[in-house]
């Protein structure tokens, strides 16, 4: 009788503990900023990138320029200091110089942008990265012959 007892205090015990353990984590649970910032950029990176590649000059470079933005408030509400958005705000320029050129327009400031930003991501942690706007560009035409610049709806 006495292991009986002792035995359904024990279950008793571990029912309790594992139902205030579910509780606590339900109330306590959030969303981790950092998974929330990766859905927002994928959600928004999608049509952005189709108006690049097949919208017309104006709403192509609003929508690099509001990608770049949207990428800088990540950056800005991070506690890191190198975070992974500031590379990805540096190629949105990158991609802004390059369409600027196909337009017959100079996209020199856009390319020093891209530049600037490449090279203050350079000095977090002694990253040995090409910043030359000749790399960047070769690095864009790369990453635009990927079919994951082909999204479909």
């Amino acid at each position: 009788m006495k292991t009986i007892k002792l035995i359904a205090a024990t279950l008793a015990l571990a029912v309790g503990f594992t139902a205030g353990f579910y509780a606590v984590r339900k109330v306590t649970k959030r969303e981790d900023p950092s998974l929330r910032h990766l859905r927002e950029a994928v959600e928004m990176s999608a049509p952005l990138h189709r108006q690049y590649r097949e919208g017309d000059y104006a709403q192509a470079k609003e929508a690099l320029l509001a990608l770049a933005s949207r990428y800088d408030s990540f950056d800005a509400g991070s506690a890191t200091p190198l975070n992974p958005y500031s590379a990805d705000a540096k190629m949105c320029y990158a991609r802004l110089a390059m369409m600027e050129e196909r337009h017959g327009r100079s996209g020199e400031a856009a390319m020093g942008e891209a530049v600037r930003r490449c090279e203050r991501l350079k000095s977090f942690g002694g990253h040995q990265w090409n910043c030359s706007a000749e790399y960047l560009r070769a690095e864009v035409a790369r990453m635009d012959a990927l079919p994951l610049y082909e999204l479909k709806d």
